[in-house]
């Protein structure tokens, strides 16, 4: 483990991720002010930003990267807190606005234009709050299992050390145990988890910060897509809230067959999905990153 000593900033070693089932993505890093955060990129084209929420990082994604990066640059961040990115040793560290700024930094610093964002779970919050702050840098919007706060109950990663990877295993009935351990790479022990405490704290239902979120989606009129799995009933309960906050709301599709982890369980059909909704949501002229192919 290294520790930054002024700053309090922790980094999983590197070996924890070797040999990761499925993800064979080279690590690439944005130095944001002295933290680290990583991000695993493919593909040429439009690009796909996508962002996980609480418990996962972009190995989430491994399965919508390799499907969509023959046609598309797709980038996955790790949230700071979360996957190959440094670490806070503190849960105060790891706050919504926070979160949103350090992202913003991200998108800024690899200049991204005429984003189609993929947000999931809680990290519906942190997307939108994206939009408020950067909205022209996007133009599509795909939610998946989304939500804007966690259960009354409270977040199943919130205790001082969760299992990650046998809270996701048991989302999604079973994965295999080398899935689980990618699951669990990041956070070798408690105190790799602050960030997991923080994020379940941030998003209590009577959080202030939630309400600029719900703001920022109420001003979306450009594409959106939501998508809900059919094993999540939370997700799915939390439908007509965001049938009320985005205007551009369509008829939401429904995988089924799968629980709140949708891209692990469905990844090759939640990435047909999204390529169906790009297409369909096509800008009306050539731009920076987008150009029309006829077909003969």
């Amino acid at each position: 483990m290294t520790i930054h000593p002024k700053q309090g900033i922790i980094r999983t070693p590197d070996d924890r991720f070797l040999n990761l089932a499925g993800y064979p993505f080279v690590p690439r890093y944005a130095d944001l002010e002295g933290l680290r955060m990583h991000y695993a990129e493919q593909g040429r084209g439009q690009v796909v930003l996508c962002l996980h929420g609480e418990g996962t990082w972009s190995y989430l994604y491994r399965r919508i990267i390799a499907e969509l990066s023959w046609k598309y640059r797709v980038i996955a961040p790790d949230l700071i807190g979360f996957g190959r990115s440094d670490k806070y040793a503190d849960s105060q560290g790891h706050t919504l606005l926070r979160h949103v700024q350090q992202l913003k930094s991200f998108i800024d610093q690899l200049d991204l234009g005429e984003v189609t964002l993929v947000c999931h779970d809680l990290g519906t919050i942190i997307g939108a709050g994206l939009l408020a702050a950067t909205s022209q840098r996007f133009f599509r919007l795909v939610l998946l299992n989304p939500r804007l706060s966690v259960e009354p109950s409270g977040s199943v990663f919130a205790g001082p050390d969760p299992p990650v990877g046998d809270l996701v295993a048991a989302a999604c009935g079973t994965i295999e145990p080398e899935v689980r351990a990618g699951y669990d790479a990041p956070f070798p022990d408690a105190r790799f988890k602050c960030a997991l405490r923080g994020f379940a704290d941030a998003a209590r239902p009577d959080s202030a910060d939630l309400q600029p979120a719900r703001e920022a989606l109420t001003t979306w009129f450009k594409p959106a897509l939501v998508i809900f799995s059919d094993g999540d009933v939370s997700a799915r309960e939390q439908g007509n809230m965001f049938r009320s906050l985005l205007p551009s709301y369509g008829e939401p599709v429904v995988i089924a067959g799968a629980g709140r982890f949708m891209a692990e369980q469905k990844g090759e059909e939640v990435a047909d999905r999204i390529h169906s909704f790009i297409l369909h949501n096509a800008p009306a002229r050539q731009t920076k990153t987008f150009q029309p192919v006829p077909f003969w």
